[in-house]
């Protein structure tokens, strides 16, 4: 069958049909980009009728100069390392556990991949729920229930403890998209290998380091 449109010919016909992504994707991407480049050279007053001034890279050099930028920067890439870690783990240890049939498997794949398709506010006031100082679900077990300490932690009043919730929420909101990911690999993988390698007496981690990774490596490096 021939084409309908063919070479060079393609190209108006496609750019007509970019053209609404391309002016919202400018509208909402690229014009405030460069409009927070052209204020980062400027100093604002507070006053909207009072003009700006032309200050160079002053602020860049004052913020490089203070030690919360340094500070907020480490935490950011902390942060950034434990989510892409923690959420890797997880979703390749979730996607090895599904990749074996069992009775209501497709039920419980789509209860792990919920916290990924749930609005984001959703998860925010139900992670801030399960953590409330006065009735979250979290303080319940550990001081009514198990009695593990006497007085409920405030969470979300100390920094450390913070951090680390937002770190565990991060990595439960989106490692289920590891997971995907994951599973799809796996499922490639013929399964005579591993009754192959259990053949030859390899054990659970053995059989993971020979079939399973190199298969994930090799699609990681197509992608």
């Amino acid at each position: 069958m021939n084409r309908l449109f063919s070479g060079r010919s393609d190209m108006p016909f496609a750019l007509l049909l970019l053209a609404p992504s391309l002016l919202l994707l400018g509208g909402l991407v690229a014009w405030p980009m460069v409009s927070n480049i052209e204020i980062s050279f400027l100093r604002l007053p507070l006053n909207p009728n009072i003009e700006s001034t032309f200050v160079g890279v002053s602020n860049y050099v004052r913020i490089l100069s203070d030690p919360g930028f340094w500070h907020s920067l480490w935490m950011t890439v902390w942060y950034t390392a434990l989510v892409v870690a923690g959420s890797t783990v997880l979703g390749l240890a979730v996607a090895m556990f599904f990749n074996r049939e069992f009775r209501l498997r497709k039920t419980a794949r789509s209860l792990v991949i919920l916290s990924y398709v749930t609005p984001s506010i959703s998860l925010v006031f139900a992670w801030k729920y399960m953590f409330n100082n006065g009735y979250g679900i979290v303080n319940y077990l550990g001081v009514d229930l198990l009695h593990l300490y006497e007085q409920a932690p405030l969470w979300f009043d100390n920094p450390g403890s913070s951090f680390v919730l937002v770190v565990l929420f991060a990595i439960w909101r989106y490692f289920p998209y590891a997971f995907i990911s994951f599973l799809a690999i796996l499922q490639t993988i013929d399964k005579s290998l591993y009754e192959a390698a259990e053949m030859d007496g390899a054990n659970a981690w053995q059989r993971f380091r020979i079939v399973t990774l190199p298969a994930i490596m090799r699609s990681w490096r197509r992608w």
